[in-house]
């Protein structure tokens, strides 16, 4: 392979790895937009308004990944059923 079709590889390459961290990226952020609204609409409750606290608490890795942000829900919900028992 000569270095003009390897550069052609490597720029391929990267750009179809940006491409998939992008939308990677992008549909987390929906995910915490969603989690944010649900927990909005459910301000009203005393669990919400403390599941809320918590959230901002959080740190900011967490806020950021899909992953992050289940385990991030996970440690809320976990947190508020401490504080009610």
């Amino acid at each position: 392979m000569n270095q003009k079709n390897l550069l052609k590889v490597i720029i391929g390459g990267l750009i179809i790895c940006g491409g998939y961290f992008g939308a990677f990226n992008y549909s987390s952020y929906s995910q915490e937009n969603n989690f944010l609204k649900n927990l909005k609409e459910e301000y009203k409750n005393e669990i919400a308004k403390d599941r809320m606290e918590i959230y901002k608490n959080l740190p900011f890795v967490s806020k950021v990944s899909s992953f992050g942000a289940y385990l991030a829900a996970k440690e809320i919900y976990n947190q508020t059923n401490k504080n009610k028992k």
